[in-house]
């Protein structure tokens, strides 16, 4: 979509933000936040700081012609509250079963958490569409086992979340270069 294109009309609710674009809809879907801990940003001056900053958790809906194209999915379900980014989508006008493209920008818990209800995939008419260098890193067995052991729940996590999409040939990669707009469907471009 043209960033020259006028913004037709927008309507927002604390748990959604929903804008035309053309002839695109586009629904920001808040998802809450994540607590994050000082030394996750590189320019706190103390690392031993054990303060948390609350940040912003997204996804976004893309309603292209006969497409609905969600970016992301979220953290999904937490131990105490239902994936907040599901009930905003539904709260927006659509269901998980609505949707038929998913498009990850990558693999970190906020971003695919989403993507499963109790082991099984909650978009079940959706196809996932994934950059090949995130799918390379973090499906990897061999990246897993040489992993840092902090950082082998999310390598599981990952693997879980695209397995039952990958199973049922849901599953897509492509790649991200540089420089370079790379389409991934008609009119959805990754840029580097």
């Amino acid at each position: 979509v043209p960033l020259s294109t006028s913004l037709a009309s927008s309507t927002a609710t604390p748990s959604f933000y929903k804008t035309i674009v053309g002839n695109v809809e586009i629904v920001a879907l808040s998802d809450g936040t994540n607590q994050l801990p000082a030394k996750f940003f590189s320019n706190t001056p103390d690392a031993d700081n054990t303060q948390t900053y609350a940040t912003a958790v997204n996804t976004y809906l893309v309603k292209m012609a006969d497409q609905l194209i969600l970016i992301d999915t979220g953290n999904g379900d937490r131990p105490d509250q239902p994936s907040l980014s599901v009930k905003h989508l539904e709260t927006a006008g659509y269901k998980p079963e609505d949707i038929n493209v998913i498009v990850l920008t990558h693999f970190h818990g906020d971003h695919i958490g989403g993507l499963l209800k109790d082991g099984e995939k909650r978009f079940p008419k959706a196809k996932v569409y994934v950059p090949k260098v995130e799918a390379a890193h973090w499906l990897s067995q061999e990246k897993m086992r040489v992993a840092p052991e902090g950082a082998r729940a999310s390598f599981t996590k990952a693997q879980q979340a695209m397995a039952p999409y990958h199973a049922s040939q849901q599953y897509v990669e492509f790649e991200v270069v540089e420089g370079v707009d790379t389409e991934i469907l008609p009119g959805v471009k990754a840029i580097a």
